[in-house]
């Protein structure tokens, strides 16, 4: 992974484990893409045509964050919905 403001595009049902340093993790393709390793508030989502936290449901799973909305499905490993609930984990 490279440092803020690189962007990393899922495709298709895919995974993505963030090293260290801040990362942007991008939606993109069909099926739910799953995050691990993120840093909240450091690693950024780009949700695409998304332009407002509002666009967007969570819901928690576990230990886990589901993040859906129009054409995005995404599930954050080890995250709680009011931490993940904050625009600074977003481009918008």
């Amino acid at each position: 992974m490279g440092n803020v403001g690189s962007v990393q595009t899922f495709l298709g049902d895919n995974a993505l484990t963030t090293g260290t340093g801040g990362a942007t993790l991008a939606e993109g393709g069909d099926g739910t893409k799953t995050v691990a390793d993120s840093e909240v508030r450091r690693d950024r989502i780009d949700l695409g045509s998304t332009t407002a936290l509002g666009q967007i449901t969570f819901t928690q799973h576990g230990q886990d964050v589901r993040i859906t909305g129009s054409g995005i499905a995404l599930l954050v490993l080890g995250e709680t919905v009011p931490t993940m609930q904050d625009a600074a984990n977003f481009l918008f």
